[in-house]
């Protein structure tokens, strides 16, 4: 779960503090990887599908799980200096290990390289007991790889504090290697081809290599070793590496060994690492180290630990995924009244986080830039490599879980900042609006057709004057088995107050809601028409939990019933797995956006008939209606904290019900059997 990214404050304080020792970690779950416990389990049909199509495409579709990644800087614009010495460091490279070469005893020999120029091998140094491993470096090119690593070395030997411990091998100095040494390697266990290779090229020259601690009985990191402790880990041992000011270079599954019996992480393989100050004047600076440890949590969570949910082991000559690449080009919605506006400067987490709420409803959080990280997911094309199997697993399942509900990632506004509700104050702005006009008893109306006779009060298509308009009825008549704590004239109320405050704040102005004309008691005369055409709909039938509604002429306590006059949408439709798109999803949840600036709470977004896309020639437009259980602030009792609830339940409907549910059920164009990741990056 993750709140903002707070990936540009996480930078002001990288790598001197780690993200997961930010306060307040409660709320900043994303970045808090000792909070990230989360093992996923899929069923075995579609366990096996998610295989199946993973080895034919190169793609696992279960990426999705992990694609949350905390430490993605959301905003390019930072400008970042390089990161304050911790301590004077020598630049020059350190004198060889005082051991002469022939106090080296060769072993076994672990790993050859011709391309690189690297053999690896184990050693014992004459004196010691413990066995060492010796990491050669043959060949010139080899050597500035060589000096890279002992630079590395150096650094990261220098850390002394129990928190360090571990995370990387123990180094123990570095040798030169005569050419007769090097020769007779070939003879040792474990020798091949490519090592003849490497000596027959470089062995008149001899070599320099490293003394390192032994971990040959530690495993690569891969998919059958991995899982969440492992991974948090790997990310805690990767910051051990940044916190002395060292980029690894090269984050591979090879250059991370796991030793579950001593519970370490261990990262090696630097000969393509950066130090700074370097030889070269390269900076490392606190946005490289960030984006190194964005790329380490894409290494283990959204490729390893994903891979090992179905047992896919991916082509190891394949980069990361490029998830860019499986996302459409968006044009966003930018209304010209939401022009952008610079998103609070925040000293720390939890001030970034009370500014939010602090700022919402009156500042339109659609226009900060840059934007709040994920509030609208681009849309995903990955869908386009589904195989109908993987399909079927996934309907299969359904009525369980929904095991794509993760396929946009997760959603920025989260429950967690419930615990921050002693920051929030008062709608300072707030200003009661006036009452929405009454109409004359005596108006005429003619009345045209009863629409949507399964809803909860007759709406009623009438003309009034030249304009045709709706008529929503409140009387005392309910359906049987609805159980309301408020009866159809507190309704009437709400919903008339709910309009009030959406004329009053500029929500209907905007096209977000329908607009309200005023309201009429009915006289008796409208009662009678309005039962005519009701008497027509039940005369041609219905289903059986969807018998239209009489209209009483008056409420429980008496008094006539009551109406309001509504702007007429007739070929309005209600958000659906067939007509849902990311424009309207994103339309939809910036008119809730509008209804809030109105302090207005909706109170029935469960119910998607109340979220419907209006055609027509201009603009595409999303409306929100229905307002009878709503609540205002008129009398006090709304707080940012639960309208900021309501829209994170509609980025939830959209982003983790509907569109996921479209790719489901086949609602997007793509071809079945045969797709391949073929002209994808990283494939």
């Amino acid at each position: 779960m993750t709140t903002l990214n707070v990936s540009h404050l996480i930078l002001k304080s990288y790598p001197e503090t780690a993200p997961w020792d930010l306060t307040p970690t409660s709320i900043l779950a994303s970045s808090n990887i000792a909070s990230l416990s989360i093992q996923y389990a899929l069923p075995e049909r579609l366990k096996c599908a998610a295989l199946a199509q993973a080895q034919r495409t190169g793609l696992n579709p279960f990426h999705c799980k992990y694609w949350n990644n905390p430490y993605v800087l959301d905003d390019e614009s930072v400008r970042c200096t390089p990161p304050n010495p911790i301590m004077e460091f020598e630049n020059p490279l350190p004198p060889a290990n005082p051991s002469p070469p022939s106090a080296i005893i060769l072993g076994e020999v672990i790993h050859t390289n011709p391309a690189t120029g690297c053999i690896i091998c184990t050693c014992r140094v004459q004196g010691q007991i413990e066995t060492r491993v010796l990491k050669l470096f043959t060949g010139k090119e080899a050597q500035q790889r060589f000096r890279a690593e002992v630079a590395a070395y150096v650094r990261l030997s220098r850390m002394a504090d129990s928190d360090s411990v571990g995370a990387v091998p123990q180094y123990h100095g570095w040798v030169e290697i005569e050419h007769h040494l090097l020769q007779s390697m070939v003879n040792l266990p474990g020798s091949s081809q490519s090592l003849r290779v490497s000596v027959d090229a470089h062995g008149m020259r001899g070599a320099r290599g490293i003394l390192m601690e032994d971990l040959t009985r530690g495993k690569t990191l891969s998919i059958d070793n991995i899982d969440a402790n492992t991974a948090r880990t790997a990310l805690k041992s990767l910051h051990v590496v940044h916190r002395v000011h060292v980029l690894h270079g090269r984050l591979t599954r090879h250059n991370v060994l796991v030793l579950p019996s001593e519970q370490r992480i261990v990262w090696l393989g630097f000969s393509h690492a950066v130090c700074w100050p370097h030889e070269d004047e390269t900076e490392v600076t606190r946005r490289l180290l960030l984006a190194e440890l964005a790329e380490g949590w894409d290494l283990v969570y959204t490729r390893l630990l994903a891979d090992s949910l179905i047992g896919f082991k991916a082509d190891e000559n394949q980069s990361l995924i490029d998830t860019k690449m499986l996302s459409a080009a968006y044009s966003r919605i930018t209304p010209i009244e939401s022009a952008a506006r610079p998103r609070p400067v925040s000293i720390s987490i939890q001030d970034e986080i009370v500014t939010l709420l602090l700022s919402y409803p009156e500042v339109d959080i659609f226009s900060w830039s840059p934007p709040v990280y994920n509030l609208i997911p681009k849309p995903r094309l990955d869908h386009q490599y589904d195989g109908q199997d993987f399909l079927d697993a996934l309907k299969a399942t359904l009525w369980e879980k929904n095991h794509l509900d993760q396929w946009h990632g997760a959603c920025p506004l989260v429950r967690g900042w419930s615990q921050l509700a002693c920051e929030i104050k008062a709608f300072e702005e707030y200003t009661p609006p006036r009452s929405i006009p009454q109409l004359s008893s005596d108006t005429t109306i003619e009345f045209l057709a009863h629409v949507f006779p399964r809803g909860n009060h007759p709406l009623i298509r009438v003309r009034i004057g030249t304009e045709e308009r709706v008529l929503k009825i409140f009387s005392k008549e309910k359906r049987e088995g609805y159980d309301d704590d408020m009866d159809a004239k507190e309704r009437f109320e709400a919903e008339l107050d709910a309009y009030a405050h959406l004329v009053h704040y500029g929500a209907s102005a905007s096209g977000a809601v329908p607009h309200c004309y005023g309201w009429i008691e009915l006289s008796p005369a409208h009662v009678y028409d309005a039962i005519k055409l009701i008497k027509k709909t039940r005369e041609r039938g219905f289903e059986p939990d969807e018998e239209p509604l009489w209209v009483s002429p008056i409420f429980d306590d008496g008094t006539l019933s009551r109406a309001l006059v509504l702007e007429c949408l007739p070929d309005s439709e209600a958000i659906s797995l067939k007509n849902t798109t990311h424009e309207i999803a994103e339309l939809a949840m910036r008119a809730l956006g509008h209804v809030h600036q109105a302090y207005v709470l909706h109170g029935d977004l469960t119910n998607l008939d109340n979220i419907r896309v209006v055609p027509g020639d201009g603009p595409l437009r999303v409306i929100i209606l229905d307002f009878d259980h709503s609540h205002t602030h008129r009398g006090g009792g709304l707080n940012r904290l639960r309208l900021l609830s309501e829209l994170r339940h509609m980025w939830a409907t959209f982003f983790e019900t509907i569109i996921p549910q479209q790719r489901i059920f086949c609602q997007r164009d793509h071809p079945h059997e045969g797709a391949s990741m073929v002209g994808v990056s990283g494939h």
